[in-house]
């Protein structure tokens, strides 16, 4: 009988643990998570640490902003994300999808969902803009914005720089897609397709998305 010595080599590091684990940290790049099948998630518990949900269900797709939010595109063409606490599962966009029992994380209220992923949301946008001043993306919009909020729900209230209101129109239009841009990558986790854009410039209102649409901005001329 001829042996193959590489089998018993490979069988060999695994019983001694030598073979290499999956490095879950993020990159500037997206991995692409194959689909999985929803029964697997049935096993995936609150509380568990992402070891333990990557044994379950495999890799996840990372955001290049984002490494406490996976994506994980669903068979019947939707997608769930499972938002972690540093090594902790602490939330799921559909918390259908999980087991119910023995999770050790308790179930959070609709209030403090809202301001979860309102703070997600002020995370991921700081990354973005740190991401931008390094020289990874476009440059000016990160320099014109102070900050951009997410009420939660279906809006984004951006706080401008000084002269913002003074920039040409479509440079503003630019500026306003990215903004938009950055809010889709973010909020399709959440299977939120709909949401706001409002632009303020020491406290007064200069523009928003026309007619909820996110390609189209009204602005406001200041006298």
């Amino acid at each position: 009988m001829k042996i193959n010595h590489g089998l018993m080599l490979v069988s060999a590091c695994l019983s001694l643990g030598l073979v290499e684990t999956v490095n879950y940290q993020t990159t500037t790049q997206t991995i692409q998570a194959d689909s999985t099948a929803n029964k697997n998630f049935k096993q995936i518990k609150l509380g568990m640490n992402k070891r333990q949900v990557i044994d379950t269900l495999g890799k996840p797709a990372h955001d290049k902003y984002e490494d406490n939010v996976w994506t994980y595109p669903l068979k019947d063409q939707k997608s769930v994300s499972l938002i972690f606490k540093k090594d902790t599962l602490e939330n799921i966009s559909d918390r259908t999808a999980i087991s119910s029992k023995n999770s050790v994380v308790k179930k959070a209220t609709k209030k403090t969902i809202k301001q979860n992923i309102n703070t997600a949301f002020s995370n991921y946008f700081k990354q973005a803009k740190e991401y931008a001043k390094a020289g990874q993306t476009e440059f000016a919009w990160s320099t014109m914005i102070q900050k951009v909020t997410f009420d939660g729900d279906d809006k984004l209230k951006i706080t401008t720089v000084d002269g913002f209101n003074t920039t040409p129109a479509h440079e503003k239009d630019v500026i306003a897609k990215k903004i938009a841009d950055l809010g889709r990558s973010f909020l399709h986790r959440y299977n939120k397709q709909d949401f706001d854009l409002k632009f303020y410039e020491n406290g007064h209102k200069i523009g928003s998305s026309d007619n909820d649409q996110l390609t189209k901005f009204e602005w406001k001329v200041q006298k």
